[in-house]
């Protein structure tokens, strides 16, 4: 076989790889509490983050083995492999980024490196810039005008001086408007919240353009922006426990297992296996009979507001659920502690709101969609089952005050 011959066998092998990517995850794909807790929170905490490391050959299903040697291509050959290559690496959310001055044969080698190191695969995007820091042995050094810079004013990135609180920690224009915490134990519903000018949160979203459809960025400039974002968290964390006194070692590998142990009990909960089977019989449910209901543009059911309403609340909450049980309970397993029991009670409270919510729901599905009263008086059998468990496992959790939205709604 000539090279070219195998060059688009190994092309139509990355094509039909492209092929298997995986969706980039939003809230609406969760499909499991800890899905939602993962996209929730952008990322994966360390608990189960070697759960998650692979390689791209991994990743792709293509050996890097299967990447000719540069030396065995031509300049043409190179070329059409760095265009299929990042194609490939696109479809899956991963946006390489090499100088734009960097030969071919440099920009192939690096992706090619790449191939086995491992990584942990994000389902929103991630942006891979082939930087360390290390401007001095980049293999980039050359094209790079950030390394340039950096090394002509003799100051290598990681001997920079540390960000102050005051650029980590810039003031908002609405800064004394705002209520701390208020984001920690609401229902992320951010398009029909009222205290959206008081969450810091949502003002930062709001920036990055994720509330407004037009100016939505594309998944290359989220990505960046959620990189950046990342930084700017780690460097937050590393300031605070600074200033405690906190040593930020990576964990031991007993306290990683006595860990991946609370998750496994957390699961086995009698209460998270009732969450569990809601989630999963409302997921059935709207699976199996949305042609069957008013759900059909040929019905004139989606004029009726009240239904309307119903079903977006019970899709809303049906995940949401489920996920901030397996938060509280948890949290709940390190009670000696007093703010996880403190997380776990707020989490708590924000069940028993989608759980009251839902009820509603269901209520006026049986009002408006008779056919379905004996379903909805299952699920609602279901909630109050649940409801039981959750005041039993967490009899503070009704008094819990969300800083805010409890608190503004007492006042008024």
């Amino acid at each position: 076989m000539n090279m070219q011959t195998y060059i688009n066998q190994l092309i139509k092998d990355m094509r039909e790889a492209a092929k298997q990517a995986p969706a980039q995850k939003t809230l609406d794909d969760a499909k499991t509490p800890e899905e939602f807790e993962e996209i929730m929170e952008f990322g994966h905490t360390g608990r189960n983050m070697e759960e998650k490391t692979k390689t791209l050959a991994q990743l792709f299903g293509i050996p890097s083995s299967h990447l000719p040697p540069a030396e065995k291509l031509t300049q043409s050959q190179i070329k059409t492999l760095i265009d299929e290559i990042e194609k490939l690496w696109t479809a899956y959310h991963l946006f390489p980024e090499v100088p734009e001055k960097a030969p071919d044969e440099l920009h192939y080698n690096a992706l090619k490196k790449e191939w086995d190191e491992e990584m942990v695969y994000v389902p929103f995007g991630w942006h891979m810039d082939f930087c360390d820091g290390n401007c001095e042995e980049c293999q980039f050094l050359e094209y790079c005008d950030t390394g340039q810079e950096v090394l002509s004013e003799n100051i290598a990135p990681n001997e920079k001086e540390p960000p102050t609180a005051e650029e980590l920690f810039p003031r908002h224009p609405n800064e004394d408007n705002f209520i701390p915490g208020i984001y920690n134990y609401c229902n992320r519903w951010c398009e029909r919240c009222r205290f959206t000018d008081k969450c810091r949160l949502y003002a930062d979203e709001e920036a990055m353009g994720l509330h407004d459809e037009e100016q939505k960025p594309g998944k290359e400039d989220l990505a960046e922006q959620l990189k950046n974002s990342f930084n700017k968290t780690f460097q937050m964390i590393e300031f605070i426990a600074k200033d405690m006194g906190v040593d930020l070692e990576e964990p031991g590998e007993d306290i990683l297992k006595e860990e991946k142990k609370k998750d496994s009990r957390a699961k086995e909960e009698p209460l998270m296996s009732k969450a569990n089977s809601y989630t999963k019989n409302v997921s059935i449910w709207f699976t199996e009979n949305v042609d069957k209901t008013c759900l059909s543009e040929k019905d004139d059911c989606l004029k009726n507001p009240e239904i309307i309403e119903a079903f977006e609340v019970i899709n809303w909450y049906h995940v949401m659920i489920s996920a901030k049980i397996f938060r509280a309970v948890r949290g709940s397993m390190n009670s000696e502690d007093e703010h996880r029991m403190y997380d776990a009670n707020g989490s708590a409270k924000m069940v028993l709101e989608g759980l009251k919510e839902s009820g509603k729901a269901w209520e006026s599905i049986i009002r408006n969609l008779p056919e379905f009263g004996n379903d909805g008086l299952d699920f609602i059998n279901q909630l109050t089952d649940i409801e039981h468990s959750v005041l039993k496992k967490f009899p503070e959790a009704p008094d819990f005050i969300r800083p805010g939205i409890d608190e503004l709604k007492t006042d008024e």
